[in-house]
């Protein structure tokens, strides 16, 4: 998958100070063109955990069975991760900490997306400001998270694409402190 160092010295990290290190199993030049190579992540572990460093694995964390996949006990083959970061798949769906906790596969509906859409709108404006400046500094990071989760559909064990629902933000406008209207169209 590219050029494989990060076993040659992550082991020695500790020797550093470090106390825990974070891999991610892709190279800057895949992107997201290719799946994380976790074979390649277990072989760091093992050296980091021989060496009494944490490893935190990163990579294609979607769902809850990717967690448990990753995160399997010594007994089932694996055990050398202390733990595992998640960066998309919390973009994509950002209730994927609670797929974890529950152990479940979760979706929420179209309106409680919505609910998040406005809350982060809230909030964009609480940081940056209700003037036109704040307005658009959040419309642009809205419409990225949008963007980032609608052209990236969740895998689905077994092959294909679960296609989500999603808003496309026209418009943003601001009456007053903390007040917000969202502008929608609703396309599958």
């Amino acid at each position: 998958m590219g050029l494989e160092v990060a076993h040659t010295f992550l082991h020695r990290a500790g020797e550093w100070g470090a106390a825990a290190v974070t891999l991610h199993g892709r190279t800057r030049q895949q992107r997201y063109a290719k799946l994380a190579d976790w074979d390649y992540i277990e072989r760091c572990g093992a050296s980091c955990s021989d060496a009494g460093l944490q490893l935190i694995g990163n990579g294609d964390v979607l769902s809850y069975t990717d967690w448990n996949a990753h995160m399997r006990t010594e007994q089932q083959g694996g055990g050398r991760l202390a733990s595992l970061m998640i960066g998309r798949g919390a973009l994509i769906k950002p209730w994927i900490f609670t797929e974890i906790k529950e152990q479940r596969h979760w979706d929420i509906s179209a309106t409680e997306r919505m609910d998040l859409f406005r809350l982060y709108c809230s909030a964009g404006l609480e940081h940056w400001g209700s003037d036109v400046r704040g307005v658009e500094t959040t419309r642009r990071f809205l419409l990225e998270w949008l963007s980032f989760t609608c052209r990236r559909g969740s895998r689905v064990r077994g092959g294909g694409v679960r296609v989500c629902v999603f808003a496309r933000i026209v418009q943003i406008r601001c009456w007053g402190r903390g007040e917000v209207k969202v502008t929608t169209a609703i396309r599958q």
